[in-house]
């Protein structure tokens, strides 16, 4: 960016107006310490829980520099958050992760894995009453991209198949790191690098 020919160059400074203050402030605790605060659950608002920070917006802004590393690190925290506290992710959560990443990202591979367990395997309680099909029929019609992701893996997956909540399923399954490279966050993401 502050090299070459870009704007950002030519004027030494760059702005993110679509980036929060927190989301850079988890960044740079990270880039200074090898720290990630994990994200905790402060609410719940009608059976959906408020986590306390970041997960969607600090893995965009993460993805926007590049930082891998991180991005794997954010995953797997939210992963475990969710699995901890046997959590669901919101259709906010989906829609903003599809919103703020580009295609192919690992974020929306888990959303978009999140979405077909939900509907091939959300046998848990209230189902129908936090995922409503006409819901998830509004979802999938607003966002190509999701639908396209969704259709792709009901194709890739042999009907009658128990599918494993993804927040259950291994976290390198949705890390940036290729198969068979080294993960760096094995599993320890919230401990001291």
């Amino acid at each position: 960016m502050f090299s070459g020919g870009f704007k950002e160059a030519i004027e030494h400074s760059a702005t993110f107006p679509e980036d929060s203050p927190e989301d850079f402030e988890v960044i740079l605790e990270w880039v200074y310490t090898g720290f990630l605060k994990p994200p905790e659950v402060i609410d719940v608002v009608d059976g959906v829980a408020i986590l306390s920070h970041y997960v969607y917006s600090t893995y965009a802004l993460a993805d926007k520099f590049g930082l891998e590393s991180l991005m794997d690190r954010i995953i797997t925290a939210h992963m475990k958050c969710e699995a901890q506290h046997n959590l669901i992710a919101t259709f906010n959560a989906i829609e903003t992760s599809y919103n703020t990443t580009p295609v192919g990202s690992p974020l929306r591979k888990y959303f978009a894995w999140l979405l077909f367990f939900i509907i091939y395997e959300g046998r848990y309680s209230n189902a129908e009453q936090t995922w409503p099909t006409e819901s998830v029929k509004k979802i999938l019609k607003e966002n190509d991209d999701l639908f396209s992701d969704l259709l792709k893996l009901m194709r890739e997956n042999t009907p009658g198949t128990r599918f494993q909540n993804p927040c259950k399923s291994p976290f390198c399954n949705f890390h940036c790191h290729k198969e068979g490279e080294p993960c760096i966050d094995d599993g320890k993401a919230l401990d001291k690098a």
